[in-house]
């Protein structure tokens, strides 16, 4: 019963994440008309982003797997942060916060794998 509570809060994050990738893409699709040239190809991060928002959009919208998506996808989406921070950090404030951010990641995985366990 409990799980079912935590199912309207994990397809509000997948539907938050779906709405960021979407609104990274059209920025960087923008961007590219502009002078400011990024440290990541554009078009690595476009299509990236792309995939990202479809991937979180199909987890939103699919309520029966949406338990169980959102956890492994969480996952996915966290190291993929954290290595995208350590492909293109260039400047010494980046690199130190590779290590915040994985901890911070798995620190907010926590609670979503234990409702992903309690489930099954």
């Amino acid at each position: 019963m409990r799980a079912l509570r935590v199912l309207p809060a994990l397809r509000m994050i997948a539907t938050l994440l779906a709405v960021v990738n979407a609104l990274s893409l059209l920025s960087i699709i923008m961007q590219t008309r502009s002078d400011v040239t990024p440290s990541y190809p554009p078009i690595v991060r476009a299509i990236t982003a792309g995939v990202w928002a479809i991937a979180w959009g199909w987890a939103a919208l699919r309520r029966p797997l949406t338990l169980k998506m959102v956890a492994p996808l969480l996952t996915a989406y966290g190291m993929w942060s954290v290595l995208w921070l350590l492909i293109f950090a260039r400047s010494d404030y980046d690199r130190g916060r590779v290590a915040f951010q994985a901890a911070f990641t798995v620190l907010l995985l926590i609670p979503v794998w234990a409702a992903y366990w309690r489930r099954h």
